[in-house]
């Protein structure tokens, strides 16, 4: 499931990377051949290119020697530059959504881990409890479960000899 979340977010940050860039390096080329005799250039927004693809379509029939060509009309330097800024800000703020929503997982992880964590162990001799953390609350040295451990094998040697 959390992987499912992962991917899909993402896709999305991969998805809103590619919108962004495309609007910071949009151009637009008009390709068309030029006549010896042109109409006026007609300037089009990118929400009227179907007007403009009609009017041309309409002076192209009633003067086909015309070279009809469209461009987007430039917008005013200050708008163009606020426009700039709010793409890469819409940028930098989803990277550090995302940052913060990867930050919240892990170290929500690493609370939960903690949180279930009891460190407890028991240590067992031929299925005899040997050790309990539980019962003791603490971990032994090395030297202390060695010990214990030989205690053990010597009271296992003796109880076979007789």
């Amino acid at each position: 499931m959390a992987e499912m979340v992962q991917l899909s977010m993402v896709a999305v940050f991969t998805v809103l990377i590619f919108l962004t860039w495309r609007d910071l390096s949009f151009t637009e080329q008009t390709s068309q051949t030029q006549k010896d005799i042109k109409a006026p250039k007609l300037s089009r927004f990118a929400g009227y290119k179907k007007v403009f693809e009609q009017y041309a379509h309409a002076i192209h029939e009633r003067f086909p020697a015309l070279s009809i060509e469209g461009d987007n009309y430039p917008p005013p330097s200050g708008r163009a530059a606020v426009a700039q800024f709010l793409s890469i800000f819409k940028l930098v703020l989803i990277a550090m959504v995302i940052y913060a929503c990867l930050m919240i997982f892990f170290i929500s992880n690493a609370i939960e881990g903690q949180m279930i964590s009891t460190g407890a162990f028991e240590v067992s001799f031929n299925d005899v409890p040997v050790w309990s953390k539980l019962e003791t609350g603490r971990v032994p040295s090395p030297a202390e479960m060695f010990q214990i451990i030989d205690n053990h094998m010597k009271l296992n040697n003796r109880e076979r000899e007789h």
